[in-house]
């Protein structure tokens, strides 16, 4: 539980920095991406790669502070065991810049649902941290690339990290 508080005391000091910049055109982004996710430790003893897709919305606050839904679905290729994973994040990013390629960091909660075969289903509390670039194709279109470290559960953090690598497309409204 310290976890999650904490988690969410460094999202708040995240929002809270980010200053008065003026508004972004578009304000909101719907997206999608394919993720590449490598497990290690334990978990990567366990299973093996995985990939899926995930489905994004995200008001931008301002230029540089965005606040993000994503939620999909990842299969994690048979090693021991195959893992059916879905993953429903709740976080922001932080955006360096402005124009045409804009790095960004970012940090999400994460409720992992997740089954095993064989096994069972277990529900946990995780999170999301990275960083990627945004590259505009078109004033309301980026191509967006990502690196990152996720873990499915809090509470074993070091069981169950995956190093991930996401590549999509998001869209201004």
């Amino acid at each position: 539980m310290r976890q999650v508080i904490a988690v969410i005391a460094m999202l708040a000091a995240f929002a809270a920095g980010t200053g008065t910049a003026q508004a972004k055109d578009p304000d909101v982004d719907i997206g999608g991406s394919i993720p590449l996710f490598v497990p290690v430790g334990k978990l990567g003893d366990a299973t093996g790669v995985g990939t899926g897709v995930l489905a994004q919305g995200a008001y931008n606050v301002n230029r540089t502070v965005g606040l993000r839904a994503q939620a999909g679905f990842v299969h994690h290729f048979k090693n021991v065991v195959s893992m059916n994973v879905v993953p429903i994040f709740l976080g922001g990013e932080f955006t360096f810049g402005k124009g045409g390629f804009r790095p960004f960091a970012d940090l999400d909660l994460c409720l992992s649902v997740a089954s095993s075969t064989p096994g069972g289903s277990d529900t946990n509390i995780g999170m999301d941290v990275g960083g990627g670039v945004k590259y505009a194709l078109s004033k309301n279109i980026d191509a967006v690339g990502k690196l990152g470290l996720f873990v499915y559960d809090l509470a074993n953090f070091t069981d169950t990290m995956i190093i991930g690598l996401t590549a999509g497309i998001n869209f201004g409204l």
